[in-house]
């Protein structure tokens, strides 16, 4: 898995798909024409260097070194989060045209179960895995006949009923758009995402919205909340299940949320992560996404001053296993990021599944590609005779 290689043919086309970026955006029919044209790999390398076009230029870093990560599939953004500033190993991670090439593409057609809420909360139930999930009282314009549909007068309903409520989208990532809302202590209005409310602005956030899940919100685990009480704060675990073997764990990051990530742990939107020690449970230092060039790191968070490092998921040998138990049971979503909430030791509610297992947030702490199990599995579902598979 690996390479990025361009030839003159594909670099007029580039040529041609830039030009045409400039004049009506990424995402224009024109561009999508363009790539559509290409080999099916050959698409993700115009998207990588479109990216890097857009976005990348914002990396403060020389033309030699950015052309350096470019060739090994990297985008700039990658150069300080992967210490590429200090050594070039690039073989041990996981790039960004990698997983966009391959690893987005290995749970082929039942990765809709991993990017559609809906299928996910269907899929889970049809398993036995419903009393995994956060209790689902129905959708904001849905449009699905499983799932019973609900407006304001519902949702104000629950809230006064003493019920706290999420809502979010079905098919929304980042924690973008995620609305945490309860009754005020005093009985007077409602509180959304840490903010006062009135039932015409909870109206206002319903009607807003579409193909939205409401569902109940769990309280996490003391241990949780000790480090940072004002955020849900969630523990990826990425497994991945070879065809011929068990279930394995292959990374576990924890998340924090921060005063700057606005409530929720997202590391994307400014929250922090550590690598979690997959036998102990144990949490390791944490760091944060490098905004600005800088890769930081925190032994305790940088808000409450509660500690990280040393600290250990209560009761993480059962938490384990519980997702293991999962993987199991999906042998035809191969590739999971599981998102959990431990609410008790031991105990945990599964919140989503990414097809997606944001590897940036993995190798932050440890490049996947130094595990011969991890290398052995891409190897198996990245074979070229069955690429892209399912038809994805």
């Amino acid at each position: 898995m690996c390479g990025l290689s361009v030839d003159g043919g594909m670099l007029e086309r580039i040529r041609r798909a830039r030009d045409r970026v400039r004049r009506e955006g990424v995402g224009s029919f024109a561009y999508e024409a363009v790539r559509s044209s290409l080999p099916f790999r050959d698409r993700f390398r115009l998207d990588l260097l479109v990216f890097e076009w857009t976005k990348g230029r914002k990396v403060p870093l020389e033309p030699r070194s950015r052309l350096r990560m470019l060739r090994h599939g990297f985008l700039s953004s990658s150069y300080y989060l992967y210490g590429f500033d200090e050594r070039r190993n690039y073989d041990d991670y996981v790039s960004e045209y990698e997983k966009m090439a391959y690893t987005a593409h290995i749970n082929g057609r039942t990765r809709t179960y991993l990017d559609d809420k809906f299928q996910f909360y269907s899929a889970m139930r049809s398993r036995g895995f419903g009393d995994r999930l956060p209790e689902l009282f129905g959708a904001i314009d849905g449009g699905r006949a499983d799932v019973e549909d609900v407006g304001a007068d519902r949702v104000l309903e629950l809230l006064d009923g003493g019920e706290r409520l999420v809502l979010k989208s079905a098919t929304g990532a980042g924690g973008s758009g995620v609305y945490i809302c309860r009754a005020a202590d005093d009985g007077e209005g409602y509180v959304v995402n840490g903010d006062a409310a009135s039932a015409s602005e909870v109206r206002s956030v319903v009607s807003s919205v579409e193909r939205y899940l409401v569902t109940e919100y769990n309280e996490q685990a003391d241990y949780a909340a000790a480090v940072y009480p004002d955020s849900p704060n969630t523990v990826r675990v990425m497994t991945m299940h070879p065809g011929d073997d068990d279930a394995f764990v292959a990374a576990v990051v924890h998340r924090f949320g921060t005063a700057a990530s606005g409530g929720v742990d997202n590391w994307s939107r400014g929250g922090i992560a550590c690598e979690v020690d997959e036998a102990t449970g144990e949490l390791r230092r944490a760091t944060r996404y490098p905004f600005d060039g800088e890769l930081r790191w925190f032994e305790a968070h940088p808000d409450t001053d509660a500690t990280i490092e040393g600290r250990s998921v209560p009761g993480w040998e059962r938490v384990r296993e519980g997702v293991l138990e999962l993987a199991e049971a999906f042998p035809d979503m191969p590739y999971v990021g599981w998102d959990l909430l431990v609410t008790e030791p031991g105990e945990f509610v599964v919140l989503e599944g990414n097809n997606q297992s944001d590897v940036d947030l993995v190798q932050a702490n440890r490049p996947l590609l130094t595990d011969d199990r991890v290398c052995d599995f891409y190897e198996e579902f990245v074979a070229a005779d069955e690429w892209p598979p399912g038809g994805s």
